[in-house]
């Protein structure tokens, strides 16, 4: 499955970019977030790493640095 993507930002210059987005794979409602780094070369993606993760509340052991937006 294939997760349906937002473009949230894309910085970078040269040949070296980062990209953030937000992802909702098909049947299910919430968002996971997405890092990628690419590095370019002749217009084409040399290297990329990608890291995503669901969202999650914090454990209870760290509530007090916690501050809800």
């Amino acid at each position: 499955m294939t997760p349906v993507g937002t473009l949230l930002r894309l910085t970078g210059t040269g040949d070296v970019f980062t990209g953030l987005f937000t992802g909702t794979y098909p049947g299910e409602s919430r968002p996971w977030h997405v890092a990628v780094f690419a590095e370019v070369r002749d217009g084409k993606i040399l290297k990329e790493t990608t890291i995503f993760g669901a969202p999650f509340d914090a454990p209870q052991w760290r509530a007090e640095w916690v501050e809800r937006m």
